[in-house]
């Protein structure tokens, strides 16, 4: 997650919100692969020579992310998969886990160690559908529930390929929760149909099971492979619907 404070006072008018959240601070970022067998040739998460998508795009984000943080401390969990970590395992395909083995402190220092922690995570754990966002995003909302009343705001990051089996859960969840300082950035890797994760990005509009219309645009889809060799632009891309998003939250409750 993003996080951003402020100790000023905020005016209701958008270019005075956003300068006035002038300190950025990244808490968390999230990532996760629930596709294929770590060692086969044709998973996104194979390790070789080359940084798999899901390295190359962890290298872009953090090149951006850890300038605004003070700590350089980031929460990372992984979903969709039967681990076997030395202090934790599960039988059962798990949701929502640390990646760095670490049940009390998801947190991760610096990118070399983060890399780290995914590379021994992949060795430690059968990837395995199927794939919820429900459980990631209810951990996140913990948080962003935590900041109300602050100047903070937060942003979960979600690395996936595509696949989604809790589609109605997931939009019933972000459209209950738009009163909440939270956006999400979902990163879709690989060749998949990711025509769920464009209806949830819902620029025209997101919509419950119910057919409740979100208060405000909160989800931000971006494809890794329009963006492949080209960083500036793929952070560029990832990042642009955050400043309207923070304004609009702070224009709603002030």
């Amino acid at each position: 997650m993003l996080y951003l404070t402020s100790s000023t006072i905020f005016k209701v008018d958008s270019r005075s919100i956003w300068s006035q959240l002038s300190t950025l601070q990244v808490n968390s970022v999230r990532n996760i692969g629930s596709n294929g067998i770590a060692t086969s040739p044709t998973s996104l998460h194979c390790l070789s020579n080359q940084p798999t998508q899901y390295q190359q795009v962890l290298g872009t984000i953090w090149s951006i992310i850890s300038n605004y943080d003070s700590d350089k401390l980031i929460p990372t969990l992984g979903f969709g998969a039967k681990i076997s970590f030395p202090n934790i395992k599960t039988p059962q395909v798990t949701h929502c886990f640390p990646i760095n083995d670490n049940p009390n402190n998801p947190n991760i220092q610096g990118f070399d160690n983060l890399n780290m922690s995914y590379v021994n995570a992949l060795k430690n754990m059968e990837l395995s559908g199927p794939t919820f966002f429900v459980p990631i995003i209810k951990e996140s909302l913990k948080h962003a529930a935590k900041l109300q009343g602050k100047y903070a705001y937060s942003v979960l990051l979600i690395l996936t390929d595509g696949e989604i089996h809790d589609m109605a859960e997931t939009k019933n969840l972000i459209v209950g929760n738009c009163g909440l300082p939270f956006s999400i950035v979902i990163v879709g890797i690989g060749n998949a149909d990711f025509s769920k994760m464009n209806e949830l990005d819902g620029d025209g509009g997101l919509y419950s099971a119910n057919g409740v219309k979100a208060t405000r645009d909160v989800v931000q889809f971006v494809p890794f492979n329009n963006f492949k060799g080209n960083a500036d632009l793929l952070a560029k891309e990832l990042l642009k619907e955050i400043p309207d998003q923070v304004v609009q939250y702070f224009v709603n409750i002030y």
